[in-house]
């Protein structure tokens, strides 16, 4: 049995209608039953071909992450800015986050934007690594489309690295390990696989201890 990581909408007759969370029997992976990347399977005794990236054969929450008001966020200095926009380390219930607050862009239509930021919460939610941020939760109301992230109190790598500290060799390697690590996880054995297309020191801080590594984008 597989698992809907996604809603998916049919577009064809043949196609199956998939929930996140739903159970999916797979009966075929043969692309002669479907095209490349699809595959055969049955949903409530119904058959049809489903995409094969919208489910896992890993057990999911059907829950996705749990909505945060803005107001509930105390945000202090900036700590990183990236593709998605600037991260703020702030406090949430008395704890220290990490708020990656999505960037405005005057073109994105609204609907679109904030449909990006929780898709963006939904993928983070399905990860569970020690060396990978977790997600706390999302802020989905305007103006302030946010996600809410365990925080790396070490800061950047890239920023260790060219501070002048001399680090040992062997912690180093240390972090190497915990690096390769976090990719075997996101390229193998996340629900989702995934391909991390900008690995570098700055995506990855050094977190509460020196031993300790985490992918933060």
């Amino acid at each position: 049995m597989l698992t809907a990581l996604y809603d998916y909408e049919p577009s064809r007759i043949d196609e199956l209608k998939l929930h996140r969370g739903e159970q999916v029997e797979l009966l075929s992976k043969d692309t002669e039953s479907g095209d490349d990347g699809w595959w055969t399977g049955r949903v409530n005794n119904l058959v049809g071909v489903f995409p094969s990236e919208f489910v896992t054969d890993k057990k999911i929450s059907a829950d996705g992450p749990p909505e945060i008001d803005f107001s509930e966020l105390k945000l202090e200095d900036i700590i990183g800015v990236g593709g998605f926009g600037k991260v703020y380390r702030g406090t949430w219930k008395q704890e220290e986050v990490a708020v990656k607050l999505a960037r405005q862009d005057p073109d994105e239509p609204v609907n679109e934007r904030m449909e990006n930021v929780h898709q963006e919460a939904k993928l983070f939610w399905l990860l569970n690594h020690k060396n990978i941020a977790a997600l706390k939760g999302v802020c989905l109301k305007e103006p302030n489309l946010c996600l809410i992230m365990e925080y790396a109190a070490g800061g950047s790598l890239n920023r260790v690295l060219s501070g002048g500290r001399r680090i040992p060799p062997d912690i180093l390697l240390d972090w190497a390990r915990q690096i390769a690590q976090g990719m075997q996880y996101l390229h193998e054995d996340a629900p989702l696989s995934l391909i991390h297309r900008d690995l570098k020191s700055s995506n990855n801080r050094e977190g509460t201890g020196v031993l300790n590594v985490l992918f933060t984008d």
